[in-house]
């Protein structure tokens, strides 16, 4: 059995047990032959990359097609895609939420007539709120120690 194989027979299986189908239940809500995908799922053999059949089985377990030959430790692209990204996430959703404050705080208004500016506040309230933040949790650590 090659590498491959392994991969493929062991990720459906594990997709599958999953769901909480036999091996004859995924069979026939894939329209998959039986036999074709018992064979499959014990390494025997693996569909054509090109095929719809494994196409549809990537749709049907809702992962991509790459994971289940594993050609990727990723199930799906935005699983990928939101892994690579994660820091950039973290800091986009971060400035969003302080862009929220700092409007509220009237620090800054879309519609401005000097939008850089704005920024350059918002930014300055951003790092000085993250400084008090991060001294407000090293006092508040300190007081639960000596508390």
């Amino acid at each position: 059995m090659s590498e491959g194989s392994k991969i493929f027979s062991t990720r459906i299986k594990q997709e599958r047990d999953k769901l909480g189908l036999s091996q004859r239940a995924l069979a026939d809500s894939c329209d998959i032959a039986y036999n074709t995908y018992q064979s499959w799922e014990m390494g025997r053999r693996t569909p054509n990359m090109n095929s719809s059949t494994l196409a549809n089985l990537a749709k049907f377990f809702k992962v991509s097609p790459l994971y289940l030959l594993g050609e990727t430790d990723f199930r799906s692209k935005w699983e990928e895609y939101d892994k690579l990204h994660e820091e950039d996430l973290k800091r986009i959703r971060t400035e969003l939420q302080f862009m929220d404050s700092a409007e509220a705080l009237g620090l800054y208004h879309q519609g401005s007539e000097d939008p850089e500016k704005d920024y350059e506040e918002f930014m300055t309230y951003n790092k000085m709120y993250q400084e008090r933040k991060k001294n407000m949790k090293t006092r508040s650590d300190v007081s639960v120690v000596i508390g």
